[in-house]
């Protein structure tokens, strides 16, 4: 009902809202058939794009597949003898093998025309070293110069096969070559260089196909490919486009799609004399009606988010309102929520307060001490005045006025040194406390919270048992972001405890927002852990 009303106090907003986002959809009706040419104009040359990177990629490939033909190429003008280029072509026939598209690679001797050596990087049986033999012949016919790259089909394989002929010092022939296993190579192409919306096909200089997406095609010559445009034609092009590899263009149906695509014929560029023809195929519909798809998808999206825009804008008035509200009843709580933490501070600071006072004239220290006075002054009468001298400057430290509850370090160290040495008259060899400084001194000049030390000191004597033969071991290493205070562990039966020592502590530390306050049982050790302050 609420949603009405507010509709109707600005239905001037709504209407304009429907008139705009009405607006705009009938004019991305208006505008359809040009964004189609537009589109299609754009797919062709995204296509084109495509075209060109996907020969790089495949004038890449090949060219390392052609690789170790230059690197032979380079041997055999170093001008070396027969054993040197065997062991060299040896070598190289070796590194072939590393390249997974490459199956075998042999090297073959000829003295006078008779074959004199020849071995390989794989046994081959006789009817492989026949066929290489009759390639090997055909090669020593042509110029030194001279290289076969040929397709050899068997029954298990379909092969490009390598082929390079050199001289030795001596005058022997010596000829070099590798078959390149298409298969492989068309697995390899197909897992590395997927091609969204189109297909690559490649055939030699004699139309014989080297890749296919499918395989069946690899090693036969498809001739429906060649009979609008001839090897020829392909081969004898040279007019660019645009700055990018010379090609020619047209339209045909895809016998491995069986859809119109658009075809283009260019030439690889390859670092070796062998004609290599990429035919690339792009479903130029396919292709125009996905990219129209998502420019429309695109378009009803901005007209989505207009809508909701003017929806918003419509509310916006009555949102502003609410959250003028909701953030001035959020000011005064916190105000009120200030207010109640600032009491309960109050009060818990005076709680502590007290404590301390409570602290200053504990009376059961009082009495400990006196007691101790008067067994001191019949048995040892000098050593009485300087415990009075001692007691004196505890109870004027515990009743020195100060601002705040933090005290220093080097303050704090020369108090517990004079209670030390009162408790140690009471207990004698009963009580020992050891003070280790393993900050350098680095350290006396941070705080700690008002006679810390003592309370520590104090829990441990009130609630251990503390005899001759079961003595209190008290522990204070001082570091340089805490005091580490720790005493073996002997609690007495029954202890009268109200924990107000380390509540004091704790509530000290949170006051001044520092965590790492810590006091637990390990063991047989009471351990606390007091960090320092730096204000």
């Amino acid at each position: 009902m609420g949603f009405l009303l507010n509709i109707k106090r600005h239905q001037h907003y709504f209407y304009i809202s429907i008139f705009l986002v009405g607006l705009f959809f009938v004019i991305i009706g208006l505008i359809t058939s040009k964004i189609t040419d537009v589109t299609e104009e754009l797919v062709v040359e995204v296509i084109r794009e495509k075209h060109v990177a996907q020969q790089n990629a495949l004038s890449f490939e090949i060219n390392a597949l052609d690789l170790y033909m230059t690197d032979v190429e380079n041997t055999f003008s170093n001008g070396l003898s027969s054993d040197q280029l065997v062991s060299r072509l040896g070598l190289i026939s070796e590194l072939t093998l590393t390249n997974e598209k490459i199956v075998n690679s042999w090297v073959m001797v000829f003295q006078k025309g008779e074959l004199i050596d020849k071995f390989s990087s794989r046994i081959l049986d006789a009817e492989e070293w026949a066929g290489i033999a009759l390639e090997a012949e055909a090669l020593m016919a042509l110029t030194m110069e001279s290289t076969i790259n040929k397709i050899v089909r068997t029954d298990s394989s379909t092969l490009e096969r390598k082929m390079i002929m050199g001289k030795s010092t001596k005058g022997d022939v010596i000829i070099f070559g590798y078959d390149v296993d298409l298969i492989r190579f068309w697995e390899y192409y197909s897992q590395n260089y997927y091609s969204r919306g189109g297909y690559n096909v490649l055939f030699n200089g004699d139309g014989i196909c080297m890749l296919h997406p499918d395989p069946k095609y690899i090693g036969q010559a498809i001739e429906f490919y060649f009979e609008e445009v001839s090897i020829q034609d392909v081969l004898n092009n040279e007019e660019g486009s645009k700055g990018i590899f010379p090609f020619i263009q047209i339209q045909a149906v895809s016998e491995y799609l069986g859809l119109e695509v658009m075809r283009y014929y260019s030439v690889i560029e390859t670092n070796r004399k062998h004609d290599v023809i990429q035919v690339a195929s792009f479903p130029i519909q396919i292709n125009i009606e996905e990219s129209l798809l998502d420019t429309k998808r695109y378009f009803y999206w901005i007209g989505l988010l207009t809508l909701v825009t003017f929806i918003m804008i419509l509310g916006l008035s009555r949102f502003q309102l609410k959250r003028e509200f909701v953030k001035n009843r959020v000011t005064e709580k916190e105000k009120e929520h200030l207010k109640l933490m600032n009491e309960k501070y109050q009060r818990e600071n005076a709680v502590l307060q007290l404590r301390r006072l409570k602290r200053k004239m504990n009376p059961h220290f009082l009495f400990n001490a006196l007691n101790s006075l008067i067994m001191l002054i019949e048995t040892n009468p000098e050593l009485s005045q300087e415990f009075v001298l001692k007691l004196s400057e505890v109870y004027r430290y515990l009743l020195k006025d100060r601002q705040g509850n933090l005290i220093t370090v080097k303050e704090e160290m020369e108090f517990l040194q004079q209670y030390i040495f009162l408790q140690k008259i009471r207990f004698s060899t009963s009580l020992n406390v050891s003070i280790l400084y393993e900050d350098g001194g680095m350290s006396m000049t941070k705080s700690i919270p008002l006679l810390a030390l003592e309370t520590l000191v104090e829990n441990a004597i009130k609630h251990n048992e503390i005899t001759k033969t079961n003595p209190l071991y008290i522990e204070i290493k001082v570091k340089e972001d805490q005091i580490v205070v720790s005493n073996n562990y002997n609690p007495r039966a029954v202890a009268d405890s109200h924990h107000l020592g380390l509540e004091y502590l704790k509530n000290s530390y949170e006051y001044y927002e520092v965590s790492t306050f810590r006091a637990r049982v390990v063991g047989d050790q009471y351990i606390c852990c007091l960090p320092l302050l730096t204000v």
